[in-house]
């Protein structure tokens, strides 16, 4: 068992659950989700970012020597290549659609970057089948539907439409 992931309804913040003296526990699916879906993967060298730079800048706006604006977790340019030749990154690259309008083609963006951040769940037997559905609210949020059928035949399900509230201000 993980600890347990809970994300503040305030804000974009997350932090582990304390069930006193010790952590809370919850089920480990719902936290790798949580991971995979909402750590910030690197992104690839032709992927444009969000604001148009590609170095990383200080809160007081100067670049900071050694960080790439393509973010990511700092050890993953040193894990193997998986057996195809592609690499095994961790996070998704969602944050890249921070400043996107929303269209169509955002949607469909936000559901092949969910499903290539997940997945690893059927590669590693975790998981036999995949599903992933998103919409747009009435209030512009996004709305992404995971649905994960595991390897004994049980469903997950997942709605993330509060991930973005803070995270993305989409344009109309």
């Amino acid at each position: 068992m993980d600890p347990q992931i809970f994300w503040s309804s305030e804000g974009w913040d997350g932090d582990l659950s304390l069930a006193i003296p010790d952590l809370a526990r919850d089920e480990d699916l719902k936290t790798a989700v949580l991971i995979s879906l909402f750590s910030d993967r690197r992104a690839l060298v032709d992927d444009p970012l969000p604001d148009g730079i590609s170095i990383w800048r200080g809160a007081e706006g100067d670049a900071v020597p050694g960080l790439s604006g393509r973010r990511g977790w700092w050890a993953d340019p040193t894990l193997p290549a998986l057996p195809a030749g592609q690499a095994d990154w961790i996070g998704s690259r969602l944050w890249l659609l921070s400043r996107e309008k929303w269209t169509p083609a955002v949607a469909e963006r936000v559901r092949f970057y969910a499903e290539e951040a997940l997945t690893w769940l059927l590669e590693d037997g975790v998981a036999t089948a995949l599903a992933f559905e998103v919409e747009r609210t009435p209030f512009q949020a996004i709305q992404l539907y995971v649905t994960i059928t595991r390897s004994g035949g049980a469903l997950w399900q997942g709605r993330f439409d509060w991930a973005w509230s803070d995270l993305f201000k989409l344009k109309q």
